[in-house]
């Protein structure tokens, strides 16, 4: 059992240091999170997506895509574990918020984004990714008009 010492909350607040522009920084990046209101959540979304929505295959992604009365794009991403670790998928799924999160300005409000892996094409790195997703985007922009 551990007791604490009389002048144990001096010692560290003499040690308190002011927060760096670097940890302010980092604080901004959190704030960019992927809420649930641009997600797709849910099997029958992803199943109506599916059925009604186009598809359209990048070099390394699979996306299919529709449109919705919504007020922004909206992001679903499938990794099944046929393409490898947990490890591996996770560092798919991060580089595809990633790129949707630097992106979604360029999408029309309205559009549900579905992506997966596109079969034996392996882990793209970022600069993949976003190539994909500006190949897909321009696509969807030929479409509307």
């Amino acid at each position: 059992m551990r007791f604490s010492q009389a002048n144990e909350d001096c010692q560290r607040a003499s040690n308190h240091q002011p927060p760096s522009s670097e940890r302010s920084q980092a604080a901004l990046c959190l704030k960019q999170r992927f809420p649930k209101s641009v997600r797709l959540r849910t099997r029958q979304e992803f199943r109506r997506l599916q059925r009604e929505g186009k598809r359209l295959q990048g070099l390394f992604l699979v996306f299919q895509i529709a449109s919705e009365n919504f007020n922004c794009p909206r992001l679903g991403i499938t990794v099944s574990k046929q393409f490898g670790s947990a490890v591996s998928r996770n560092l798919f799924k991060r580089r595809i918020r990633e790129v949707f999160r630097r992106e979604k300005y360029r999408l029309p409000p309205g559009l549900k984004v579905h992506v997966s892996p596109r079969h034996g094409a392996g882990q793209p790195t970022l600069a993949q990714v976003k190539n994909d997703f500006s190949l897909v985007i321009d696509t969807v922009k030929s479409l509307i008009n």
